[in-house]
């Protein structure tokens, strides 16, 4: 297996463009492809959009739910809502933001932090306890300006284990060439 370092590869594995930096790539049966851990992958892409400066779109909003294993049903409970057609109406945005009340994205970011695992926090650097560490993680959810311009989730591959706060780039939200 032959593998090189692309400076970015925009991978759509998650049903939404996530432009990876510095990535580790291998030719597999002809195919090129990223060589990421595709749980940490998951889990990294799970706490950026929980901290994302801007609405949660459509696909991104399907991904959640899909990853979290809930019916539509189920996850309108999860953050609040009685019918499972809210969540229908999300999921149909597809790469446009969701037009969810902020007050229940907030909760939905929330239960995106509960539901990651411990360790995940712990490669976060965000392992801080009680309300502290509370008043800090609704902070960081809750500061998302509903009218800010689309942008494609970015990180470095090499931190897939480890993203932090200096490491997410942001970009246009169009399919790359």
């Amino acid at each position: 297996m032959q593998t090189h370092i692309r400076d970015e590869f925009e991978d759509w594995s998650l049903g939404f463009p996530v432009l990876l930096k510095n990535v580790p790539m291998a030719q597999v049966r002809g195919d090129v492809a990223p060589q990421v851990n595709a749980h940490d992958f998951q889990h990294a892409v799970l706490w950026l959009l929980a901290h994302r400066p801007e609405p949660l779109s459509g696909r991104q909003v399907r991904f959640i739910r899909q990853w979290m294993q809930k019916t539509l049903a189920d996850f309108a409970q999860l953050v609040g809502m009685t019918s499972h057609q809210s969540v229908m109406k999300w999921e149909a945005k597809e790469n446009q933001p969701t037009g969810m009340h902020k007050s229940t994205e907030i909760l939905l970011r929330c239960r995106i932090l509960e539901a990651l695992p411990e360790e995940v926090w712990e490669r976060f650097e965000a392992n801080e306890r009680g309300r502290e560490g509370f008043i800090h993680r609704i902070e960081g959810v809750s500061a998302f300006d509903r009218n800010a311009e689309r942008t494609v989730v970015e990180l470095d591959a090499g931190d897939c284990g480890r993203v932090g706060e200096n490491d997410l780039f942001l970009c246009d939200d169009q399919p790359r060439a």
